[in-house]
């Protein structure tokens, strides 16, 4: 398993679609955890939005895929918040991701679309940094020159 966490709008999806590619498979089975069931969550090859998954079903086992690209946005570094169920479903996500990370083979923090690993790294490792690298060497170099960025 790998385990993808990051800020919101970091890059997880994109970076999780490149393990696919870097495995040589293609249209992997996202599962959104905003919307998804339990059941779809089972099969899914990718779990994106783990995090409002574990919202939506508080109580819930998890059960993912050995070979699952799961990811999930860092919920705990910030603010506390001041909502007692916002604080229980922060810590909640939490402890979920410290037992999906012991378990993963492989955990990736995402910061500005770029990988940093923490745990292993994946035989697809070099496939994916090259293309990461060159598509953000490549936006940057855009930028530099016109003085500008784009959100």
């Amino acid at each position: 398993m790998v385990f993808i966490v990051g800020g919101k709008a970091q890059g997880k999806l994109e970076y999780a679609l490149n393990i696919y590619k870097g495995r040589e498979q293609k249209n992997p089975a996202v599962c959104d955890g905003a919307v998804c069931t339990p059941e779809e969550l089972r099969q899914a090859e990718i779990v994106d939005h783990l995090h409002e998954f574990i919202r939506r079903y508080p109580e819930s086992e998890l059960c993912l895929r050995k070979d699952a690209v799961v990811i999930c946005d860092e919920v705990g570094s910030g603010i506390v918040p001041l909502d007692r169920e916002e604080r229980i479903f922060r810590d909640r996500v939490g402890r979920t991701g410290c037992r999906i990370a012991a378990e993963a083979d492989c955990v990736i923090r995402i910061v500005y679309g770029l990988p940093v690993y923490l745990k292993g790294e994946p035989d697809f490792h070099e496939t994916i940094t090259k293309a990461t690298y060159k598509k953000h060497v490549s936006h940057i170099g855009e930028t530099q020159n016109c003085g500008k960025i784009k959100p």
